[in-house]
């Protein structure tokens, strides 16, 4: 049950933040759903779920998909639903998050990749507690990888140099997670 209430409260934090419109980018529904298929079984293989939350997921992808070929105008919000999913137990915040939060320990990695095609000034508002993780390199489309230090509450605010949206997130840092033994 303890290790449910970082979940629980993440997702909590993120059904509480406003859902933004559906925004695809450059990404069309099969690219962007292949890409989360891919997301949720790299999350399985690194053992990130809870107990059920994998078949939930492939679950409402399977529905996403399904309502995509009949045409249904939600598809692509149901895409953005199950991004913010994986975003509460891998940590990438991308178009999907913006205006919600997540919650991370000190020594997570947190990724923003708004993977649109456009180029964004990231700025985090507390360095100390949210740094750049040095020595990462980035693949296009990511906007930087940053590295939780010390515990609080942080924003990450990235701007687009030219064409797209300006976006924002919130990153919840809680002390460090005890080392199983």
């Amino acid at each position: 049950m303890k290790a449910l209430i970082p979940f629980a409260l993440s997702a909590a934090l993120l059904a509480a933040a406003p859902s933004p419109a559906p925004v695809l980018g450059s990404q069309d529904f099969a690219t962007r759903s292949q890409a989360l298929d891919a997301r949720i079984a790299r999350d399985s293989g690194e053992h990130r779920f809870a107990a059920g939350q994998e078949l939930m997921l492939r679950t409402q992808l399977d529905r996403a998909r399904h309502a995509n070929g009949a045409n249904d105008p939600m598809a692509p919000a149901m895409l953005d639903v199950i991004d913010r999913q994986l975003a509460a137990v891998d940590f990438l915040l991308s178009r999907p998050e913006n205006g919600g939060a997540i919650v991370v320990h000190v020594g997570d990695d947190v990724a923003v990749a708004m993977n649109d095609g456009n180029t964004y000034a990231a700025r985090v508002s507390d360095v100390k507690k949210l740094a750049l993780h040095v020595g990462v390199m980035f693949i296009r489309g990511t906007q930087g990888i940053y590295r939780a230090k010390a515990p609080g509450t942080v924003g990450i605010s990235v701007t687009p140099g030219g064409a797209g949206t300006a976006a924002s997130f919130t990153v919840v840092i809680l002390p460090a997670q005890p080392q199983a033994k």
